[in-house]
């Protein structure tokens, strides 16, 4: 059975992790860690003007 350091598990998922966001931002050069795949616009524009006109009622509902 092979026995894992911490500290290099550590360094290895930092280093995945940057080299992952370095990928991204060369796609999508707006992105932050945390950005979820629904903040967008959709491509299509049925779907967006649905998801706008939800929105807006939600926000007239809380306030």
């Amino acid at each position: 059975m092979k026995i894992y350091n911490l500290k290099d598990l550590d360094k290895q998922n930092n280093r995945r992790k940057d080299i992952a966001i370095k990928a991204v931002k060369k796609v999508d050069p707006d992105f932050y860690r945390g950005k979820r795949k629904f903040d967008i616009p959709r491509k299509t524009e049925g779907k967006q003007k649905i998801l706008d006109r939800l929105e807006r009622e939600e926000n007239e509902l809380l306030h």
